[in-house]
């Protein structure tokens, strides 16, 4: 909870907007970029028969810097298919952050760590949008070395300090 007494010079009710051109964003470009999880959230799915897992990343390098992409881990579901393919990506990622199992979706925020973003057709938008299909330790896309979703991941990651933010440099 904030206060907001020292805001007591300003009524909203009689502030009128200046309109503001709507910015697009279009679709982040194929590739691979390093980001960090940023946001997290547990909730039902739509149909209240399941849980999801939602990571929201943003990109800490190059010219897509800033930018934000977000990822669902589907796994609570009544649909096993569905189950299975999160598991797979939900462990490829906690390989690449170095977490084994975290029991708070904090334990997963500011790690460094590669992702590969590719386009995915939104069947219920009927339009491209962007989608994560692969996470890296950090430095390591393109040599091999992927998040391993066969193998429990060890926790070798530096775990962030609270409020800092490890991928700035001083």
């Amino acid at each position: 909870m904030a206060d907001l007494s020292d805001f007591k010079d300003f009524d909203p009710t009689t502030h009128t907007p200046e309109p503001r051109e709507k910015k697009e964003f279009g679709l982040i470009p194929d590739g691979t970029y390093t980001a960090v999880v940023v946001d997290s959230d547990v909730r039902d799915t739509q149909a209240g028969t399941g849980k999801f897992t939602e990571l929201t990343f943003q990109i800490i390098e190059g010219s897509q810097q800033n930018r934000m992409i977000w990822q669902k881990f589907n796994l609570i579901n009544p649909n096993p298919k569905a189950v299975r393919i999160s598991r797979d990506h939900w462990c490829g990622f906690l390989a690449a952050v170095g977490v084994s199992n975290p029991q708070n979706t904090d334990e997963v925020h500011n790690i460094p760590l590669q992702i590969r973003i590719g386009r995915g057709l939104n069947k219920s938008k009927g339009k491209d949008e962007n989608k994560i299909y692969e996470y890296f330790k950090a430095g390591t896309a393109g040599s091999g070395e992927q998040g391993n979703t066969n193998a429990v991941p060890q926790n070798t990651a530096q775990q962030p300090v609270a409020g800092a933010v490890p991928w700035k440099r001083s």
